[in-house]
């Protein structure tokens, strides 16, 4: 799950248009229990936040929702992410607006749920 922090953390950071007024985004890491005993963990950013295309692609491999970082990575950071998430039994979700910020979630199993990789 570190490195599904990890790519969370870095896009927050890294994905703002260049010459765009948003603003600089601020990343706070929280976590929380959720339903059932599941230890929640957020990743938030108040930064340019996402359009619709960019959620629904987001966490598709090589997938870049702005083209002027594709030198700044490959666009498999959340794709790996997702994929930790569905081989630990965890699940990782977003919010987002436009303009507003992103926020990622990511629950983790309950201890009896538990899976080996």
């Amino acid at each position: 799950m570190t490195s599904s922090l990890e790519s969370d953390r870095n896009g927050s950071g890294r994905h703002r248009p260049s010459g765009s007024s948003c603003p600089d985004g601020k990343i706070s890491i929280g976590m929380h229990e959720g339903p059932e005993g599941r230890a929640m963990v957020t990743v938030a950013g108040t930064g340019c936040g996402m359009d619709e295309e960019a959620k629904r692609c987001v966490f598709e491999k090589f997938y870049q929702g702005d083209s002027s970082h594709a030198t700044k990575g490959n666009g498999l950071g959340m794709a790996l992410a997702k994929r930790a998430a569905d081989v630990t039994g965890a699940t990782i979700g977003l919010e987002s607006e436009a303009g507003h910020g992103t926020t990622f979630t990511i629950t983790l199993p309950a201890a009896s749920q538990d899976k080996t990789v």
